[in-house]
């Protein structure tokens, strides 16, 4: 009787260990497929979004994540393009671009030294990338072999303009569609971190 006993509740412990681990399982599940892409397009709340004062509501990156983009939209500045894209099915993802005009020649130089002073970290052989996006010189580049890119780049024309750039995601891919929340013109070139990219293998020993 004992021995029965003893042999129940051991086969009573690994039924709840082996629900346990599926029911944990199924929540990841679930949450991933019911977890929405949070897009927004309003530069007018930009702070909330990447600057100083962001809102929690819109993913609030990490400290020092987009220290290469601007703290806020100053009144030099005229923005030309904006979006900022938020996925947390488990790990938060961004992508994020901003492209602003500059009419004050003063206030453009200001923002290029800033930009300069954080300098061009090494990231060709990340993700496959090559080098910068075609037409744009890149100013100011804060790589990751983990996490990805956060970059600057002004155009090769001489406009007075300044394109920020933010992918940033972990485990050595992005779940998001990148083609379908970047601009293409943006990217650098050969850039790939989907799922099953050559990178992530080289990385993970496969």
């Amino acid at each position: 009787l004992t021995l029965g006993i003893i042999i129940g509740a051991g086969l009573l412990y690994i039924l709840i260990r082996v629900a346990m681990i599926f029911g944990i399982m199924g929540l990841v599940v679930f949450d991933s497929a019911t977890t929405k892409v949070q897009v927004y397009d309003d530069v007018a709340k930009y702070s909330e979004y990447i600057g100083e004062d962001c809102n929690m509501e819109y993913g609030k990156p990490r400290t020092g994540q987009f220290v290469v983009f601007p703290a806020e939209i100053s009144p030099q500045m005229y923005v030309r393009d904006f979006r900022y894209v938020y996925y947390n099915p488990w790990d938060p993802q961004y992508v994020t671009y901003l492209t602003v005009e500059y009419k004050d020649a003063e206030a453009y130089g200001k923002e290029l030294k800033r930009l300069q002073t954080i300098g061009v970290e090494e990231y060709e052989g990340l993700y496959s990338v090559t080098g910068e996006p075609e037409g744009y010189d890149l100013v100011s580049m804060d790589s990751d072999k983990y996490y990805g890119f956060v970059y600057a780049m002004v155009p090769e024309s001489g406009e007075m303009r300044i394109t920020y750039v933010g992918i940033f995601f972990c485990n050595y891919f992005l779940d998001l569609d990148i083609h379908k929340y970047m601009k293409e013109e943006y990217l650098l070139t050969g850039f790939d971190a989907t799922l099953n990219n050559p990178y992530e293998k080289k990385m993970m020993g496969e």
